[in-house]
């Protein structure tokens, strides 16, 4: 039987869920919990992502977010793929770690956002967790809250319809805590889960673009879509940056490389996988290096070199806000 369509769009919102694979714990610990976390910054930088709320229960996690792009099944492989790939390495494992493919459903963001984020929020509650909503490590709610700093990829939507007494806080911590919204708990926890949670006009719009995507999927209309810089265009700007001519950048040659040359190669590649969205195998073939894993090792030397100075990391964010600006 084939698989349901992915529906994909740009500025789609969903809510995604995955489970763990057999006896395996998908998170063990906090440590577990933070790595997965601290992958939630990659990924959204590199995909061009929001999350909006989340939740990390035992054996699995949910997640309310928007993609900016029409790539959902990239976000998604990147997100589940490197953190079993870094479950792994830490716990000297092998093999799946989440139980088949993720589930996504199309939030209408008009009239259920909101309800939706109240929903994750009240998952550990739900789950009968030994956890009080407000002291819960597992979810948004803490920064919801106000508690403790948020993250940057983490964008806050509380349009509450609570009205009465106390902080903004306060009143979202009574809009979460009572739970009791049946509509949208029930569409979660129904076994075929329909693929879309919307008003009658917004299913019916999800429709349309559904038989748009089936119609176009050899040839999309890219006027619905956000172009991606060509790795040509990002090499050039990086060579204007440094002052360097383009063609530099493409040797091959070690003994051609200053180290004014090796650093602009890094940037173009790390710029050409963050906004470029190009795969590693065509990265690699443009600038010459003979195995693509090549270009992993590389960027992640780079990005690790850009967290600890200010000024060169100062320096890519203009590039790339630069660049982003064209597109």
């Amino acid at each position: 039987m084939a698989r349901p369509q992915r529906i994909e769009f740009n500025q789609a919102c969903y809510y995604v869920s995955s489970q763990g694979r057999g006896n395996k714990t998908l998170f063990p610990g906090r440590e577990y919990r933070k790595m997965f976390l601290d992958l939630f910054d990659e990924t959204c930088d590199r995909f061009n992502v929001d999350i909006y709320a989340y939740c990390i229960l035992k054996n699995e996690y949910h997640l309310l977010l928007n993609t900016r792009d029409a790539n959902l099944s990239r976000v998604m492989r990147y997100l589940n793929g490197v953190y079993t790939q870094r479950y792994n390495s830490n716990r000297f494992g092998e093999g799946p770690l989440f139980y088949g493919r993720y589930k996504a459903t199309v939030i209408d963001p008009e009239n259920y956002l909101e309800r939706v984020g109240r929903y994750i929020h009240c998952l550990p509650k739900y789950a009968g967790c030994d956890i009080g909503l407000e002291e819960s490590f597992h979810s948004s709610i803490t920064h919801y809250l106000g508690e403790g700093s948020t993250p940057r990829w983490l964008k806050i939507v509380s349009a509450i319809t609570d009205t009465g007494s106390g902080t903004h806080n306060e009143r979202y911590a009574r809009y979460v805590a009572n739970c009791t919204d049946v509509e949208v708990r029930h569409f979660f926890e129904r076994k075929k889960r329909p693929p879309v949670l919307g008003s009658a006009d917004f299913q019916e719009k999800m429709r349309t673009t559904t038989q748009g995507i089936k119609k176009n999927r050899e040839g999309r209309d890219m006027r619905n879509y956000f172009v991606r810089p060509e790795i040509d265009n990002i090499v050039n700007e990086v060579a204007r940056e440094y002052e360097l001519d383009s063609y530099a950048l493409y040797r091959t040659q070690e003994e051609e490389k200053t180290k004014k040359v090796i650093l602009a190669r890094n940037v173009a590649m790390t710029l050409s996988q963050d906004i470029g969205g190009h795969t590693l195998k065509d990265i690699a073939s443009v600038f010459g290096i003979k195995n693509y894993r090549s270009v992993s090792i590389l960027v992640g030397r780079f990005k690790n070199l850009i967290n600890n100075q200010d000024s060169l990391r100062s320096q890519y964010v203009e590039l790339r806000m630069r660049l982003l600006s064209r597109c």
